[in-house]
């Protein structure tokens, strides 16, 4: 979706996708252990854009059992780029996570996020908040190289599927005069709640923790539900932006898996 910058919607296009080859088979295992139905899951996950300043690329980072990054393909169907005519996935561009980094837990390797680009053609990825992981991905050949990996004990830390995991990352912003990465984790504690929480990382290796917040929610539902009272359980931060000119941070979410919100 193409939006202004007061966020409407000024064109939408579906992604055309390869889904065959974004196939996997999953198991339902419910809280008591036992196993339920067995299903196939054909296309992708937890799908964030990034775009490469250095050659103004769009990249999109997405999970299916394990994570991927490739390239989105646009055709703008007007000069002026506020109109977009088509958008791919270009399947000879993807990388996935290396199987041999992977943790017990399968499903944690889905919320990647984009760092930062270093080039054209070399990406910081973080991978978790505690212990915080960053790696580097170098565009065309798809090598994956650990960069930093760093412990912060004072953070609270949620072990296995309950870990402080990648939400929105990042935007730079100053604090207490530290240049630092500021993203949004989530804390998964069930199927049907999350709540979330703001880390600032070093703005240079080891690219660690400095600061982060408490564990809130969003008090904004969306058009299907009411959150007078409370916020929904089932949220999920998947995008920020800075708002240099107010001072504030814009960041897009999910609602209950049905919706789409913004909340500054």
């Amino acid at each position: 979706a193409l939006l202004d910058l007061d966020l409407r919607f000024r064109s939408v296009v579906p992604i055309e996708v390869s889904h065959h080859l974004y196939r996997q088979k999953l198991q339902e295992v419910w809280p008591d252990g036992s196993l339920g139905s067995t299903r196939i899951i054909e296309g992708i996950e937890d799908a964030r854009l990034s775009r490469n300043p250095f050659d103004d690329s769009m990249w999109m980072l997405f999970g299916l059992r394990t994570a991927y990054i490739g390239r989105l393909d646009l055709d703008s169907c007007s000069e002026s780029g506020m109109c977009l005519e088509s958008a791919r996935l270009n399947d000879s561009t993807v990388w996935s996570f290396p199987e041999e980094w992977q943790p017990g837990v399968s499903h944690a390797v889905k919320n990647l996020c984009v760092l930062v680009f270093q080039s054209a053609d070399v990406v910081l990825i973080h991978f978790k908040v505690n212990p915080s992981v960053v790696l580097q991905l170098k565009l065309t050949t798809g090598v994956w190289t650990p960069v930093a990996a760093s412990v912060s004990p004072s953070l609270q830390h949620f072990d296995g599927v309950h870990a402080d995991r990648g939400g929105a990352c990042c935007v730079d912003i100053i604090v207490e005069g530290l240049t630092t990465f500021l993203g949004v984790a989530h804390i998964k504690f069930n199927r049907y709640f999350i709540m979330h929480r703001f880390f600032a990382l070093r703005g240079k290796s080891p690219y660690d923790v400095v600061h982060y917040s408490a564990l809130f929610c969003l008090q904004a539902g969306g058009a299907f539900s009411s959150s007078l009272v409370g916020c929904d359980t089932l949220q999920f931060v998947a995008g920020i932006e800075r708002d240099a000119a107010e001072g504030s941070v814009i960041v897009s979410y999910g609602v209950n898996d049905c919706e789409a919100a913004v909340a500054t």
